[in-house]
């Protein structure tokens, strides 16, 4: 009966082990306060950038089961606005492994951006200032988003799990 108790034991132990290291231990967190280039952003994170992208911003966080947040901000030329966010749509759906569909609306029609007040301060993600511009969300619930200032040329594009 001890033997079947240490035994059980143990395996309870290591039970709880792998579950704490799936619960966050395993975490990675990128973030890029000031501008950074073409270049370093296509390294660090995993996004479509279109040639022209400058002023790039981005926050990234993975760990655990499910923990996955992203927030990323750039630049572009007028030619490539509406290019740069059918690549990011395309991605994404390849990165989904599914072709998704995509709600397509105004700004002024666009619900709340996501606020990420425990990743504060960000003061480059300033989504609601955008006063003419479109919004383009998947539509199978997932939260992902884009919207694009079409005064400035900037894109935010968020997600999270």
């Amino acid at each position: 009966m001890k033997k079947f108790l240490s035994a059980f034991a143990l395996i309870a132990l290591l039970a709880g082990c792998l579950a704490l290291a799936g619960c966050g231990w395993d975490q990675t967190t990128l973030r890029s306060d000031k501008p950074v280039s073409r270049a370093k952003a296509t390294n660090d994170i995993a996004m479509p950038f279109p040639p022209s992208a400058r002023e790039i911003y981005y926050f990234f966080h993975a760990g655990g089961l499910q923990e996955y947040q992203l927030f990323v901000r750039f630049t572009v030329e007028s030619n490539e606005l509406d290019r740069a966010v059918n690549d990011i749509l395309a991605d994404h759906d390849k990165g989904n492994q599914q072709q998704l569909g995509y709600s397509s609306l105004s700004i002024a029609e666009a619900p709340d951006s996501p606020a990420p007040a425990d990743l504060q301060p960000m003061p480059w993600w300033n989504p609601k200032s955008i006063t003419n511009g479109f919004y383009r969300a998947a539509t199978n619930g997932q939260p992902f988003e884009i919207r694009v200032d079409l005064s400035t040329h900037i894109i935010y594009v968020s997600a999270s799990d």
